[in-house]
């Protein structure tokens, strides 16, 4: 749904001009840095009927200066506000991102498959038993959908994210 928030496709088109940015800490699960940055600022969407003087946007790798003006994307959509809550920049680089981690939640299908048609896991989980049951389904249907649905994801993944992030920036 970003991906379609991010490309125009729904919310609210306009402008988000930088108050500041903050680089954002390591997360609980790592002491690594991040390279993720909290842009406090004003939107306001075209032709000015929004103006959100508390909005702010989060972004990957980029480090903004005060009045910075950033194209952006705002999704007030009700329960398809929920699910894009915030500001979105509104290009090309930020769709093919939102579509790709889309794809990628989808690569649970294929495991959950892999699980269900083998009945792994139900006396234990090793990578002793998990190559056994892998090469027990040989030549079998199992591994022929298992297959399939992780290529069709990947393709999703690396193929269609890039080229929706050329394509749907366009269309919004």
């Amino acid at each position: 749904m970003k991906g379609l928030t991010a490309a125009g496709l729904t919310g609210t088109h306009g402008t988000f001009t930088v108050r500041e940015c903050t680089k954002e800490s390591a997360t609980r699960h790592s002491n690594r840095p991040t390279s993720e940055f909290e842009c406090a600022g004003v939107f306001r969407a075209d032709g000015g009927s929004t103006v959100d003087d508390r909005a702010s946007l989060d972004i990957f790798n980029k480090d903004y200066d005060a009045g910075t003006r950033l194209s952006v994307q705002h999704n007030d959509a009700g329960v398809l506000g929920l699910l894009t809550s915030g500001y979105l920049l509104a290009d090309g680089a930020e769709v093919s991102a939102n579509f790709l981690c889309a794809f990628g939640v989808l690569l649970y299908i294929p495991v959950a498959l892999f699980v269900r048609l083998t009945g792994f896991g139900s006396d234990g989980v090793t990578v002793r038993r998990f190559r056994e049951t892998w090469q027990a389904t040989r030549g079998t249907r199992t591994r022929t959908i298992v297959l399939s649905s992780t290529t069709v994801i990947l393709v999703g993944m690396f193929v269609v994210s890039t080229v929706l992030g050329h394509v749907l920036p366009g269309l919004g």
